[in-house]
């Protein structure tokens, strides 16, 4: 199985805003006859504190893989600031098999094979769809009024372009933050190595790429070596010995295998700080610093070509702990268990394995990691294996459209935000399609910079990102809003 970088976004801020939670009865399946009208509780949740007009806009968040609580702490932006600014009703919902959102009940239940069949973007899409079309009726608002704004942060932010890109009828106008819907094999000119480059970049400028580069093959080498297994622990004695040393692993590596699964936990720390670089300190695994990735770096100052294997380890441990553990509460480096927080990577897995299938990996050449292409028969295999499914590589682009840009701009007010420092860039609308899909690229910004709380610290690019949707989102609703909206609001 390939490494798996979920496409999330860090919700480390604290969020004390209150909403309601209440819950929709909503389909298992959208388009077929098996479970016939069989429904499930699907939460959501509203926060009304700023809304003072009948008819006035809704902003709707797209739920992505993770509980829908969990996800309201990183959309600040939406949920206070401009939900303060429009006067707007906000709802969050949760994405189906995520949270308490369960199709068949429990977590052991949904995810069983035949029951997780319907864990893809297009039955999420649909449970949108549908609880809007409700929700705006419950609400009295006709389909000229109450003007909904779907966001979304990363694979949000792909449902919230795509849910507008099938449902423009019902979504008006939505704003798609890092969101990487041109990262599909079908796509002209998609680079599935550039993600890890982007990685890199941020380790380049902060002078550590080379060591941690040099880190990287030398387990690689182990890795790859013909040696038999029952050899290798006695021929490569000496350099397990202060790979563990450094390293300080709980339980000493002896085989090939669990070198691979400590490259891995290397390789998840570094692209997840690369993604996570805010400018303020955060929450994830553990507390992390501001430019976590930055910090990262500071171990290898001391370390140069004439380090030892065990020093070099050392400065890796030190580096890496900056995401795993920064409070140093850990004894020893347990590397099994890498994390992803609160994100269920097992439902996200399913979503991989269906519909979501990114081919990203690196190349060892113009990244500081190893080679590893994209194995489509090892990955059908264990996805046929794991839970019963086999990848649809050109789905997405196939049913959404996007497979160039003359094909997106048939599709309109789309607003897609990019930070820079990012590296789900690499499959997210960065250039010019159309005046009616603005693209804000954001320097020296992070994974989904543009949805946080406004604090302080925020660069230049991001305050100003914000200004722009804000500008974009006002504009497009407002022929759906009553006359003289924005002008009556200005005199409260």
């Amino acid at each position: 199985m390939k490494n798996l970088i979920v496409l999330i976004l860090i919700f480390g801020l604290a969020c004390s805003q209150q909403y309601q939670t209440k819950y929709f009865d909503q389909l298992v399946d959208h388009i077929g006859f098996e479970t016939g009208d069989k429904t499930f509780k699907q939460k959501y949740l509203i926060k009304d504190d700023y809304y003072r007009y009948d008819k006035g806009p809704i902003l709707f968040y797209c739920g992505n893989e993770a509980p829908v609580d969990f996800s309201f702490g990183g959309a600040g932006f939406m949920h206070t600031t401009l939900a303060q600014e429009l006067n707007a009703l906000v709802v969050f919902m949760e994405h189906r098999y995520f949270g308490e959102s369960q199709p068949f009940g429990t977590e052991k239940e949904s995810f069983k094979k035949g029951n997780n069949k319907y864990l893809t973007s297009f039955q999420a899409i649909n449970d949108y769809a549908k609880f809007l079309v409700w929700f705006k009726k419950s609400l009295g608002c006709g389909d000229d009024e109450c003007p909904v704004v779907a966001f979304g942060a990363s694979y949000g932010g792909m449902l919230s372009a795509w849910i507008r890109m099938k449902f423009p009828e019902i979504i008006d106008v939505s704003l798609a933050s890092s969101a990487p819907i041109f990262l599909y094999e079908n796509r002209e000119g998609i680079d599935e190595t550039l993600f890890y480059k982007i990685v890199t970049d941020t380790y380049e400028q902060n002078g550590c790429n080379t060591q941690i580069h040099r880190a990287m093959n030398i387990l690689t080498d182990l890795i790859n070596s013909p040696v038999p297994s029952f050899l290798f622990k006695i021929q490569n004695k000496k350099i397990l010995n202060e790979i563990n040393e450094g390293m300080k692993t709980c339980k000493p590596i002896t085989d090939q295998d669990n070198l691979d699964v400590l490259r891995s936990y290397i390789d998840q720390a570094y692209s997840y700080m690369s993604m996570f670089n805010y400018p303020q300190e955060g929450h994830f695994v553990s507390k992390m610093p501001a430019w976590p990735a930055n910090y990262s770096c500071t171990p290898f100052e001391a370390i140069n070509d004439k380090s030892t294997i065990s020093q070099l380890f050392q400065a890796v441990k030190k580096s890496v702990d900056v995401y795993y553990d920064f409070e140093e509460q850990k004894e020893c480096t347990n590397f099994n268990t890498g994390s992803t927080g609160e994100i269920n990577t097992s439902a996200y897995e399913i979503l991989t394995c269906a519909d979501i299938v990114q081919p990203i990996h690196p190349n060892g050449v113009t990244d500081m990691f190893y080679d590893q292409p994209w194995d489509k028969d090892s990955y059908q295999q264990y996805c046929q294996e794991t839970f019963g499914l086999t990848p649809n590589y050109d789905y997405v682009l196939n049913f959404y459209g996007g497979k160039n840009d003359e094909e997106m701009k048939q599709f309109t007010r789309i607003i897609f935000s990019n930070g820079l420092l990012d590296p789900w860039q690499s499959g997210s609308p960065t250039k010019y399609i159309s005046d009616d899909l603005p693209i804000i690229n954001m320097y020296a910004a992070a994974h989904c910079s543009d949805l946080r709380l406004p604090q302080n610290g925020d660069v230049e690019s991001v305050i100003q990102a914000r200004i722009q949707e804000e500008k974009y989102i006002k504009q497009w609703i407002q022929e759906k809003l009553p006359t003289e909206y924005f002008t009556k609001k200005s005199q409260i």
